[in-house]
C-alpha cells in the first residue's frame, strides 16, 4: 500500500513539473518562428562548437586542442552573427539587448535548415562572408512547477469559481551560449545567471498569464544575459 501510495505521488509530483526549448511553439514570439517542434529543430552543441566525430579522438589529438585553444574576446561595436538554436530567428528581445554592445546580425538555427556535413565550418563560413568576427550561438529552456492551492477545490463553482486564483506557478529561464572566434575556431561556453519568478493564476487566463510571464522574464533574462557577456568577454 506504501508503495503505491508512493508511487502516486511521484506521478502527481512529475505531472506538475515541465520543461521546454525558449524556441518551442507555444513560447517563441509568433514572429519568425516555424511549426515544428524544436526537439526536431534544435542545434547539436558538439557539432556546433566543432566536434562532430568522437570516433578518431586520440590522446595526441586532446594535446593539440589544448595547445591550441586560446581567449575569445567581444570588443564592443564588433559585428557579431547571432543564431537562436531551434528557432527561424533569435527573439527580438535578444537581438535589441545584445545590439547595446555589438554589431548584430541574425540566422536560422532551425536545424532542418543546414544539410549533414560540418556544422562548425559552414556557421563560421557565413559568418565570415557577412564580416562578422565572431559567431554566438544559444539554447534556452523555460521549466515550470505547479502546486495546487486550498481554493482548486473550489474552482469548481460555475463561473464565479473561475477567477478565484487555484494555481501557485514557479518559472525559471536558463541560457547558454556557445562563443566562438570564427577565424581561429576557438570557443567558450558561457551560461549566464538563471531568472525566475512565482505567480498564481485562475482557470480563466490562465495560459495568457502564463505566455505573458515568458515573455517578461525572456526579456530579463536576455538583458542580463548580454551584460553579462559583455563584462565577461569584452
Amino acid at each position: 500500500m506504501k508503495k503505491i501510495l508512493a508511487i502516486g505521488l511521484l506521478a502527481i509530483f512529475l505531472n506538475g513539473c515541465a520543461t521546454k526549448s525558449i524556441s518551442e511553439t507555444g513560447y517563441a514570439q509568433k514572429e519568425g518562428h516555424g511549426k515544428e517542434s524544436s526537439t526536431q529543430t534544435e542545434l547539436n552543441e558538439l557539432e556546433v562548437i566543432g566536434v562532430s566525430d568522437l570516433s578518431s579522438i586520440s590522446e595526441k589529438a586532446i594535446s593539440e586542442a589544448l595547445a591550441a585553444s586560446g581567449a575569445v574576446n567581444l570588443p564592443k561595436g564588433d559585428s557579431i552573427l547571432l543564431v537562436q538554436s531551434g528557432a527561424d530567428f533569435p527573439d527580438s528581445q535578444m537581438v535589441e539587448s545584445m545590439s547595446e554592445y555589438w554589431d548584430i546580425n541574425i540566422l536560422s538555427g532551425s536545424n532542418n535548415r543546414y544539410t549533414r556535413g560540418d556544422l562548425n565550418k559552414t556557421l563560421r563560413y557565413v559568418a565570415a562572408s557577412g564580416g562578422n568576427k565572431h559567431l554566438v550561438v544559444y539554447w534556452g529552456i523555460v521549466e515550470t512547477a505547479k502546486k495546487n492551492l486550498d481554493t482548486k477545490s473550489v474552482s469548481w463553482v460555475p463561473f464565479l469559481g473561475w477567477s478565484i486564483p487555484d494555481e501557485n506557478t514557479q518559472m525559471r529561464i536558463r541560457l547558454k551560449f556557445a562563443i566562438i572566434d570564427v577565424e581561429k575556431g576557438s570557443w567558450k561556453i558561457f551560461q549566464p545567471s538563471p531568472v525566475e519568478e512565482e505567480f498564481m493564476t485562475s482557470i480563466i487566463g490562465r495560459k495568457g498569464k502564463e505566455q505573458q510571464k515568458v515573455i517578461e522574464l525572456k526579456k530579463l533574462v536576455y538583458s542580463n544575459a548580454a551584460k553579462q557577456i559583455f563584462a565577461k568577454f569584452n
